[in-house]
C-alpha cells in the first residue's frame, strides 16, 4: 500500500513539472547568454517527464541576428497514436520536421524557430535544454569554384567555423549521405547556409534539409556562406559538393553515395519525367572506385569523371539503358563521379568493389571502357591499375582501342597480358605513342592495364576493349582460305 502511494506520488511530481500552455511559450534569450534554460524546468538529460494526453503547445524559441540557438531534443513516444507526429521542429523559414523519437542536436537561426506539441492519446516524453550563441568566426580565406572546373569541389571543415564560397556566376551546394546516419546525421543539422556573404543574408537551410530534399541550393549572386555551428570536430563527415550553378541549373534532383568501403553497394531509382536528374559518388580515397553492375529502365545516362560541364570535356560515356547489358560491370576511377539520367525512369546500380563485379568476365562479346580518375583534367592524379579477366579456361582476345593518352615525358602506359603462364607486355610512353582510334588484339587468359602519371601533370587516359572469342584478323584469314578452296574447286 505504502509503495502504491509513493509510486502515485513520484507520478504525480513528474506530471507537475509538465508546464501549462493556453497556446504559445516564448523562449527569449536570458540576459547572460552562456545561461542554459531548461523544458520543462526541472528537466535534466535523464528522464524526461511524460505529458499528458491531448497536450497542445507551441513553443517559440527567439533568436537575435547573429546568433543561433542550439539545443538537445529528447523525444520519446510509445502507445497508439493516429499516426501524426506528436512533435514538429518548425524552422524560420517554416520547414517542418515530423518527430516521433529523437535524442539529437537541433539548431534555429534568426528570427525564430518552433517546436509544436501534440500528443493525442500517445505516451510522449520531451524535454530538452536550449542556450544561444554567437555565430562562429568568418575563415579569411575565399572557398573558389568556376564555372571551367571539371571537378566539384569536395569540402568540409572540422570546427565551428564560417567560410565563404564564390563562383563565377552562382555558388551550387549539394551534400552526400553520411557513412554512418544513425550517429553522423545530427551533425547535418548543424551545417547552416546562407545566401550572400555573412550570416545576415536569408538562411538557404541545413544540410540535413539539403540533403532530405535531394536538392542543391543556389546563391541569388556570386557567394554563398556556410556555418558550422557549436561542434569542435565532427562536421568533417558532412561532405559538401560546390561547383558553379551555371553547369548543374537544369538538374531537378541530386542523390549521392560516400563510399568508404570498397565492399559497399547502393541502388539509385531515378526519374527524370520532370527533367534530368543526378547521382553524385564520392570516394574517400583514390583506390576506391565505382562498378555499374546494372542499369535498368529507359533514358540516357551520362557518365562524368568529376562533375557536370557543359562542353563534356570529362564526359566518359553515354548508355541507353533498354540496351546496355554488354557494357556491364563497368569500372570509373576517381574521387568524384557523377552520372545524369537526361530522360526515362531507370534503377542503377554501384558496388564499389572492382575485384569481384569487374574484373571478371562472364561471357565473350563483353564491352568495356577505361579510363583514368582525371580524364580531361591536367592532373598528377591520373594513374590506373585495371585487371581484365577472360572466360575461365578458355582462351580470350583482348581488343583495343586507345582514344586518348596523354604520354608527355615521364608518362607511361602498360598492357600485360597472360598466356600458357606467360607475361608479355607492350609499353607506351613518349617515344613510342600508340596508334590512336585504331584497334589492336592481344591473345590470352587475362589482362593488366597500368597508366603511371610518376607525378607528371597530364589529361589521362581513355581507352575502349572488347573481350571476344578469336580475332578478327584470324577470322579474315579463315575467308580467305576458304574463298581461295574455293576457287580452286571451281575450276
Amino acid at each position: 500500500m505504502i509503495l502504491t502511494l509513493l509510486l502515485a506520488l513520484l507520478l504525480a511530481l513528474t506530471n507537475a513539472t509538465v508546464p501549462e500552455c493556453n497556446g504559445t511559450l516564448t523562449f527569449n534569450p536570458p540576459q547572460n547568454k552562456s545561461d542554459v534554460i531548461w523544458f520543462p524546468s526541472n528537466f535534466t538529460f535523464r528522464n524526461p517527464p511524460l505529458f499528458p494526453d491531448n497536450y497542445v503547445c507551441e513553443l517559440k524559441i527567439n533568436v537575435p541576428q547573429g546568433w543561433f540557438a542550439t539545443f538537445y531534443l529528447t523525444v520519446n513516444t510509445t502507445g497508439s497514436s493516429d499516426g501524426s507526429a506528436p512533435v514538429q521542429i518548425i524552422d524560420q523559414m517554416g520547414r517542418i520536421e515530423d518527430v516521433f523519437s529523437i535524442q539529437k542536436w537541433i539548431f534555429f537561426v534568426a528570427d525564430y524557430g518552433k517546436i509544436k506539441i501534440s500528443t493525442g492519446k500517445a505516451k510522449v516524453e520531451i524535454g530538452f535544454d536550449v542556450q544561444w550563441m554567437p555565430y562562429p568566426s568568418m575563415e579569411s580565406a575565399i572557398v573558389k569554384v568556376e564555372e571551367n572546373d571539371t571537378r566539384p569541389v569536395v569540402f568540409s571543415r572540422s570546427g565551428n567555423i564560417a567560410v565563404r564560397i564564390s563562383a563565377d556566376t552562382q555558388v551550387s551546394a549539394t551534400v552526400t549521405p553520411p557513412q554512418y546516419p544513425l550517429e553522423d546525421l545530427q551533425y547535418f543539422r548543424g551545417v547552416m547556409f546562407f545566401d550572400g556573404q555573412s550570416g545576415n543574408g536569408t538562411c538557404l537551410g541545413t544540410g540535413l534539409q539539403l540533403l532530405n530534399e535531394k536538392t542543391q541550393f543556389v546563391s541569388s549572386g556570386k557567394y554563398m556562406t556556410i556555418m558550422f555551428l557549436r561542434f569542435p570536430s565532427p562536421y568533417s563527415y558532412v561532405k559538401i559538393l560546390l561547383q558553379d550553378y551555371e553547369n548543374t541549373k537544369g538538374i531537378v534532383q541530386f542523390q549521392g553515395k560516400n563510399f568508404a568501403y570498397m565492399s559497399e553497394y547502393v541502388s539509385f531509382s531515378l526519374n527524370a519525367s520532370n527533367g534530368p536528374v543526378a547521382v553524385q559518388t564520392l570516394s574517400n580515397y583514390w583506390e576506391y572506385s565505382d562498378v555499374i553492375t546494372s542499369l535498368e529502365g529507359t533514358g540516357i545516362l551520362d557518365v562524368y569523371q568529376g562533375r557536370i560541364t557543359k562542353n563534356g570535356t570529362n564526359l566518359i560515356t553515354s548508355y541507353y539503358a533498354e540496351n546496355c547489358d554488354r557494357y556491364m560491370p563497368q569500372l570509373f576511377i576517381g574521387i568524384t563521379k557523377t552520372y545524369v539520367l537526361q530522360s526515362g525512369h531507370a534503377t542503377l546500380n554501384i558496388s564499389g568493389d572492382a575485384d569481384k563485379y569487374f574484373t571478371p568476365t562472364s561471357s565473350f562479346g563483353r564491352h568495356g571502357i577505361i579510363a583514368s580518375g582525371d580524364y580531361g583534367t591536367m592532373s598528377a592524379l591520373q594513374d590506373v591499375s585495371v585487371d581484365i579477366g577472360g572466360l575461365s579456361n578458355k582462351s580470350s582476345v583482348f581488343r583495343y582501342y586507345i582514344q586518348s593518352a596523354d604520354l608527355v615525358p615521364g608518362v607511361k602506359l602498360e598492357i600485360q597480358r597472360t598466356q600458357d603462364g606467360n607475361r608479355y607486355t607492350t609499353t607506351y610512353d613518349s617515344s613510342n605513342l600508340p596508334y590512336f582510334n585504331l584497334f589492336n588484339e592481344l591473345p590470352g587468359q587475362s589482362f593488366y592495364i597500368t597508366y603511371k602519371s610518376n607525378g607528371e601533370a597530364n589529361k589521362g587516359f581513355l581507352m575502349n576493349f572488347e573481350i571476344v572469342k578469336s580475332s578478327v584478323a584470324t577470322k579474315l584469314i579463315r575467308v580467305m582460305m576458304l574463298t581461295i578452296i574455293n576457287l580452286f574447286a571451281l575450276h
